[in-house]
């Protein structure tokens, strides 16, 4: 009676990771076909890591992500998804599905940017983030929690202040010239940071006496904190 019992759980969980490996495999060939529709316009790259390479551009088959193959580096340009905002939201649950970035690279005014940020989900092996010219609005600070490994980012400009910015235990190198950081927001970031050694806020958009005095606080707290900045003139 006990090797019948033994039988059937056997039986019953063999048929739970068949169907769990069905489910995924069908998951992953939609994800598949997304990709590679997207990534064949010209504003839109997406490197594969396939067989130990890591700049492969084609989309691999069902067969090699099913043996392994990964998505990890992507470059979005304009005019990206400017025509169809549900694509970005597609493209994103796509790689949000492997969660194998390491790289991200955007240089677009698209409002997408965004979009694909919320959507990519968490990102454990993302490493670098470069954002130039893009509309990254106050979310981001929380948005960031997705991508808890992060060395460096850029983000040029920003409308951001960085208030609440997301616990970042590996972020090393920030670039935030051009944008909106407050007083409160730099102590956050810096707090919320602390292997930073370099943070860039040259030209902030309307920096008030408070940011310089927050900076001066922090060049004294964090000798081992580089922090670029320009005062504007009086």
């Amino acid at each position: 009676m006990k090797q019948h019992h033994a039988l059937i759980w056997i039986v019953l969980l063999g048929m739970a990771a068949l169907a769990f490996i069905g489910d995924w495999g069908l998951r992953a060939e939609k994800a598949r076909r997304v990709i590679a529709r997207e990534t064949g316009k010209d504003d839109l790259e997406c490197l594969w890591r396939v067989d130990g390479r890591d700049d492969v551009k084609e989309t691999p088959s069902w067969w090699k992500i099913v043996r392994g193959a990964r998505p990890r580096f992507i470059r979005v340009d304009w005019p990206a998804f400017q025509s169809d905002p549900r694509a970005a939201v597609e493209f994103a649950q796509a790689i949000r599905l492997f969660g194998s970035l390491e790289k991200f690279v955007a240089d677009t005014r698209s409002p997408e940017v965004m979009t694909l940020l919320r959507e990519f989900g968490h990102q454990p092996s993302l490493l670098y983030m470069n954002i130039f010219n893009a509309s990254v609005t106050e979310e981001f600070s929380q948005i960031l929690g997705n991508f808890p490994h992060l060395r460096g980012l850029s983000v040029v400009p920003g409308l951001f202040t960085g208030e609440g910015f997301a616990h970042m235990p590996d972020l090393e190198d920030a670039d935030f010239r051009y944008g909106a950081i407050t007083a409160q927001g730099l102590r956050d970031i810096v707090a919320a940071s602390p292997k930073l050694t370099g943070i860039a806020l040259s030209d902030q958009s309307s920096p008030a006496p408070e940011l310089a005095a927050a900076i001066k606080e922090l060049r004294a707290s964090h000798p081992g904190l580089d922090i670029s900045w320009n005062p504007p003139e009086e």
